[in-house]
């Protein structure tokens, strides 16, 4: 059972996967402010967000810069569904 949890780290799928999902954005958090913060995006900037996860980190990008142009790609469609983006 906890090697089956262990991999919906890498590739999300299910209920599993949803659980993962939420654990990797709160981990990630401060980590996903810290990278934005180095980023210094601007308003007419397009982002591509490779394994976007949550979509957390693209949450940030969006109430900071409501201008910017985001696409995103992730290989889980757990996350493309349940993720707050809905991208892909």
């Amino acid at each position: 059972m906890i090697n089956s949890f262990k991999k919906q780290f890498s590739v999300p799928k299910g209920i599993l996967g949803r659980v993962a999902g939420t654990i990797m954005a709160i981990e990630n958090k401060k980590l996903n402010k810290w990278t934005l913060s180095q980023l210094r995006i601007d308003n007419s900037d397009c982002i591509l967000e490779v394994g976007y996860g949550s979509g957390k980190c693209i949450e940030y990008m969006l109430k900071a810069n409501k201008l910017i142009k985001i696409d995103g790609l992730d290989v889980s469609k757990t996350m493309k569904v349940s993720g707050g983006t809905k991208t892909g």
